[in-house]
């Protein structure tokens, strides 16, 4: 017989491994009874060893004998697991059984406890508010396109312009509102226009006036008339000429000036582009003189460019009393542009839209050198119709901030 580690393998102690491995005995088991019982050899030797050992040394019928050792064991294991299930379901059970003991007690606790008269809570009504009927103005002047300021040139208006056209579409998709009518109130100034101050007005436009011309149309059809004629809503566009639309002198033309302004050009523009789009619900009014009006429930709104006002109270009112009486009607809402920033008086009564640009720090151009800086913004109103006394139809003013 080979030497393992001068462990010496014969008869006796292969039966005595047989037999401890038919009581389920394990190899460390084995080699540790070897040990204790000063086996010569057997401390010096592994598991492994021992194992490998035995593999050589057993009897040919041990494998049956090692295989229904294995079976006793896994029996074993299995009742084992089976005793545990056991004790963990009457655990449940009896965690049940002690939940519904809880349960009855408490049940008759409640039952056993006097009835009160309480508060019975109501069903939450469900809300009626119906979307109110309205009509949008919307105010649009002073886009000056083709002006460079120190903030302000052709690229920056169209951004500003995107700017402008998402505001109003998100207050035109506002639920609380049933629009019935749309104004548009176009007050003039929409070009630069590079002759207007001479050689000053050359070199601080960054286009001619024919391609302001052009950009100017594409932009107020594609950021305003388009998205709200789309909307389907009866829309009146009131065209008014501003002191930009004539080159040969400073300020508005003395005759037909919203004939003979460079924005009568884009009106009419915009009015065909209207048409072949198929908008009948869009009309334009556009007066041959400088100013004209618009009736917003029953009340009536007079629009100019408002080169000759002041911005102050006293200014606007005075002119809307001047037109009211070459109308022959009373004047309730007056608006106007040109001072290139916003000002509202009694509750939207008077307003003054502001430009596109404003900004200027420096003096860097002819606005900025007049004195002209203020917020880029224009203004658009909410009107609901109203009749009591103390009250006017403007529910809401929204400034639209336009600069980048």
């Amino acid at each position: 017989m080979p030497k393992i580690n001068k462990f010496q393998w014969n008869e006796q102690l292969v039966n005595d491994i047989v037999n401890d491995r038919a009581k389920g005995c394990t190899w460390s088991e084995i080699l540790k009874e070897l040990v204790a019982c000063e086996v010569p050899g057997a401390d010096g030797i592994t598991v492994k060893q021992l194992r490998s050992g035995f593999c050589y040394h057993k009897p040919d019928d041990f494998q049956a004998e090692e295989n229904d050792v294995k079976s006793v064991v896994a029996m074993h294991t299995s009742r084992n697991s089976a005793n545990a299930a056991r004790r963990t379901t009457k655990k449940v059970v009896d965690a049940l059984k002690a939940q519904e003991t809880l349960n009855e007690a408490v049940s008759k606790a409640i039952s056993a406890l006097p009835k009160l008269k309480g508060y019975k809570a109501k069903r939450p009504l469900k809300s009626k508010r119906r979307a109110v009927p309205a009509i949008a103005e919307i105010l649009f002047s002073d886009y000056q396109i083709g002006k460079v300021g120190q903030h302000y040139n052709s690229t920056i208006a169209e951004e500003s312009m995107g700017r402008y056209s998402s505001a109003i579409m998100d207050k035109m998709k506002d639920p609380t509102y049933d629009f019935e009518k749309i104004i548009i109130g176009s007050i003039g100034d929409i070009v630069e226009d590079h002759l207007k101050h001479g050689v000053s007005s050359s070199i601080s436009t960054d286009s001619g006036l024919s391609e302001q011309i052009a950009k100017a149309t594409a932009h107020m059809w594609e950021y305003m008339l388009k998205p709200l004629g789309d909307l389907g809503i009866p829309t009146e566009v009131i065209c008014i000429a501003g002191n930009h639309g004539a080159s040969n002198h400073k300020g508005m033309d003395t005759f037909k000036a919203g004939l003979f302004a460079y924005d009568y050009a884009i009106y009419k523009a915009l009015e065909g582009y209207c048409k072949v789009a198929g908008y009948s619900h869009i009309k334009f009014v556009i007066p041959e003189g400088c100013f004209t009006y618009a009736n917003i429930y029953d009340r009536v709104a007079i629009y100019e460019h408002g080169y000759t006002n002041n911005c102050t109270e006293a200014s606007m009112d005075k002119k809307l009393k001047d037109r009211g009486n070459q109308l022959r009607v009373h004047g309730d809402y007056f608006r106007c542009g040109d001072m290139h920033h916003t000002c509202s008086f009694d509750n939207g009564r008077l307003v003054m839209n502001g430009a596109f640009f404003g900004t200027d720090t420096q003096g860097v151009e002819y606005s900025g050198i007049l004195g002209f800086s203020a917020i880029p913004a224009q203004v658009m109103m909410v009107h609901t119709e109203s009749k009591s006394v103390g009250r006017n139809t403007v529910t809401e003013t929204i400034n639209i901030q336009v600069a980048p």
